[in-house]
């Protein structure tokens, strides 16, 4: 857990780069006048110190000479790189170097406060915030993290996965360069096809197809000791979050591994509850015997078609403890919905459908609403009557193929591949100098600090405070900043960075050299 002091440093370096982002179009000032005689004492200080060395005749370091004799002392902004290198070798200790005449720490704790307070001034009279392109398409982490936020779908069923639909960002580097993140022909097809497919998840398409699962367990994987996910008193098996898209039956079939001269039991349950309990091994009905041994592999799998309601679940397969020769889960396949559905209430539908028609008169209000609310939340600005009724075109023709939830459902499709949601667009002012400095607006430094944070779009209370003109308020931007940096979303801060920085996303593809880790398993993967 991090303390105060760590996440007022975390809050402070965040809110540094956004105010350096958002310092584009900073007022210009000058930086105020000098003081001649505190220049001319800093200029006898460097001289005695620094320039015996630093100097025109030595040019030390070779290579990158640091000329301290030539720089203007009492206008360290005009040559900030130079002074930035002071500033780090005095606090580090550096220099002066040993066995040379050195100041005392006041003296150098002087210097160099007064040298960092003139670099800042200088920066920030004038600020040079770097370029970023205008147009920048969404990773596929942000497009995951951005369709999961926007329609409030966790846990997505193994086949609807963003990784499956989506081809890999082929950057070298970070995914969020933009320079590299191109739109290829692959890739919007990959574009329309997930859009089709995540829409009628969210919506909950009564005539969505059967949708197959399979979860395989690495056969390294230990099973002897109880998981965490599931109850006191097991072993083994797996823990599984899904998403189910509608009420209906769901088939569940179990594969096994292993052999064993024992029965034992084996528990399935949804959500923390037991739904079926099977006898495997030894005599029981359930069992498939051989002889005096339960050979697993080869066996036709255990199954049971459960009723389970639409939404995010939690599939739990796990034995009943039980010490001796052991079998393991060797799979889990979820397959469904089968037979007669429902829509039920899941999160996906409550998040899209902020009204219901009670009549035919209120579908097109209602229709309006629901679409206006997407655009806000997918486009992360305000939109305009214009841009609800380009939207409001496909949903009649939803509508009229089959009745409402078929229109918004249609709407949705095309709202997923709409520019406006895949791209992250900022334009500069139109009276503004080309090359030159600008402020971004509200809305931009909102979409920046949501997509720096959680790698996703901003939830509605920063897009209000941001359209409202409110985000640059004193100390609004800190307090932003510190209610994202507590939301669980902030985690994709250092699932993302971090694992990109360090490399963790080869770590499944990845096996130590076991002589030199020979205890290494698939449990400490």
């Amino acid at each position: 857990m991090r303390g105060p002091d760590g996440a007022r440093v975390a809050v402070a370096s965040t809110l540094l780069l956004f105010n350096l982002s958002a310092a584009e179009g900073a007022p210009q000032r000058s930086p105020g006048g000098r003081n001649a005689v505190a220049a001319q004492d800093h200029r006898a200080w460097l001289d005695r110190y620094c320039v015996t060395c630093h100097n025109q005749t030595l040019k030390i370091p070779a290579g990158s000479p640091l000329l301290l004799d030539a720089i203007d002392v009492a206008s360290p902004g005009r040559a900030p790189e130079s002074w930035e290198k002071v500033v780090r070798k005095l606090r580090t200790g550096a220099m002066p170097p040993a066995g040379r005449p050195r100041p005392s720490q006041s003296e150098v704790d002087a210097f160099s406060s007064w040298l960092e307070a003139e670099l800042d001034s200088a920066a920030g009279a004038q600020p040079n915030p770097g370029r970023v392109p205008a147009v920048h398409r969404l990773s596929r982490t942000e497009y995951q993290n951005a369709v999961r936020h926007l329609l409030a779908l966790d846990d997505l069923p193994k086949e609807l996965e963003i990784e499956t639909l989506l081809p890999s960002d082929n950057t070298v580097g970070f995914d969020t360069a933009a320079e590299l993140l191109f739109v290829t022909p692959t890739l919007m097809e990959g574009y329309v096809t997930a859009a089709r497919k995540i829409s009628r998840l969210a919506v909950g398409d009564p005539q969505l197809p059967e949708i197959v699962d399979i979860y395989r367990l690495p056969l390294e994987l230990p099973q002897d000791d109880q998981l965490e996910e599931l109850p006191l008193g097991t072993r083994g098996g797996t823990s599984i979050r899904r998403y189910f898209p509608l009420d209906g039956e769901y088939l569940f079939k179990l594969e096994l591994s292993g052999s064993t001269r024992e029965a034992h039991d084996l528990e399935l349950s949804l959500d923390g509850e037991r739904t079926k309990l099977f006898t495997v091994g030894g005599s029981g009905p359930e069992g498939r015997a051989r002889g005096s041994r339960f050979e697993a592999e080869g066996s036709a799998p255990l199954e049971v078609r459960l009723h389970v309601r639409a939404g995010p679940r939690t599939v739990g397969v796990t034995f009943v403890g039980k010490m001796g020769q052991q079998p393991a889960v060797a799979a889990v396949t979820i397959r469904g919905p089968l037979g007669s559905v429902a829509t039920g209430d899941a999160p996906s539908r409550r998040r899209i459908f902020v009204c219901q028609p009670t009549n035919t008169s209120d579908e097109e209000p209602c229709a309006r609403r629901i679409v206006a609310t997407l655009l806000r939340r997918a486009y992360r600005r305000a939109v305009s009557d214009t841009d609800v009724s380009r939207i409001l075109a496909f949903y009649h023709e939803g509508r009229g193929d089959g009745g409402f939830d078929n229109g918004i459902e249609r709407a949705l499709e095309r709202v997923l591949v709409s520019p406006e949601f895949l791209l992250r667009t900022e334009y500069p002012p139109r009276k503004g100098a080309p090359g030159g400095v600008y402020s971004v607006s509200d809305v931009e430094l909102a979409s920046r600090l949501s997509f720096f944070i959680w790698s996703s779009i901003p939830d509605d209370e920063l897009l209000d405070v941001a359209l409202s003109g409110r985000l640059r308020q004193p100390g609004m931007l800190e307090k932003q900043t510190r209610r994202l940096l507590a939301d669980p979303r902030s985690h994709a801060l250092v699932t993302n960075f971090a694992a990109q920085w360090l490399y963790l996303r080869d770590l499944p593809a990845r096996r130590p050299n076991d002589r030199f880790f020979p205890d290494f398993d698939e449990g400490l993967r």
